[in-house]
């Protein structure tokens, strides 16, 4: 597993017992939603998945699961996105090092 850590903005001041509450009612709510919806998605495509017909309709598949992809993206930037906003946001130094490495290639071009 790679090194992970957790970071605050040493500029930002620690958030208060009732801005962290809110955050994480935030996280939940939305959490709650989108893995249930991921999770209707998912098992109606392995229901379909057990009968003949489904590989006729091979494209509404695909697209369930661009949903799916969709759907889990959009809540992990969420959940990012909050955990940011309260200084609490996990930061991989790893990835960091490859997108800073990306970054200097692309611009070395």
């Amino acid at each position: 597993m790679a090194a992970q850590s957790r970071t605050a903005d040493p500029r930002r001041t620690l958030p208060n017992v009732q801005e962290l509450r809110d955050t994480i009612y935030a996280m939940d709510a939305l959490s709650q939603e989108g893995f249930s919806e991921i999770e209707s998605i998912a098992e109606l495509v392995l229901v379909a998945l057990e009968t003949p017909t489904s590989y006729q309709h091979i494209n509404d598949i695909a697209l369930a699961l661009r949903v799916i992809r969709e759907k889990a993206s959009e809540i992990k930037n969420y959940i990012r996105s909050e955990a940011g906003e309260v200084g609490c946001n996990h930061v991989d130094k790893s990835e960091r090092r490859r997108w800073e490495a990306q970054w200097e290639a692309y611009r070395s071009r």
